[in-house]
């Protein structure tokens, strides 16, 4: 009997003992999440300050301040189209092309090209009418499509 008791008193204690546990890891699973968000967005914005900081083309307004910036294709005229970096700031919203550009090549192969770093667009943030997710284009890369006030 004294046996019985025994074994029922560690079962008692083994399962408060997993919950307690379980109840660390929910509660530390949230912080280790947020956590990481924080260092994602934390990474993306040094990548962001060091594109305008690396970039001769871009000078920001002594007030003016970086919100995001992307990756992006410019999706002009369908062949040549300039990929570069789109930047949001408070003030603006700036697209600059920043790729390899092939200057000769033999058959398919490049055998010498330039870098191309120049401001395509610049625009005032306030003169954004409105912004558009879109499906259409190339493959199955989404877009933005930016109205202007005219």
């Amino acid at each position: 009997m004294l046996l019985t008791q025994v074994d029922q008193a560690i079962d008692r204690t083994e399962k408060r003992v997993s919950q307690v546990s379980t109840n660390l890891q929910n509660l530390y699973k949230g912080v280790k999440e947020g956590l990481n968000e924080t260092q994602g967005a934390i990474e993306r914005a040094e990548w962001m300050i060091q594109q305008i900081d690396e970039s001769p083309a871009i000078e920001l307004y002594p007030a003016e301040g970086p919100l995001l910036a992307v990756e992006a294709t410019w999706e002009k005229d369908g062949d040549g189209d300039p990929s570069g970096i789109l930047y949001l700031t408070d003030q603006r919203i700036l697209f600059e092309q920043k790729e390899e550009i092939a200057t000769k090549k033999f058959l398919f192969i490049t055998t010498a090209s330039e870098k191309v770093q120049k401001l395509l667009l610049e625009a005032p943030a306030r003169e954004v009418e409105d912004i558009k997710h879109s499906e259409e284009g190339r493959g199955f890369w989404a877009c933005a499509v930016m109205t202007f006030w005219s």
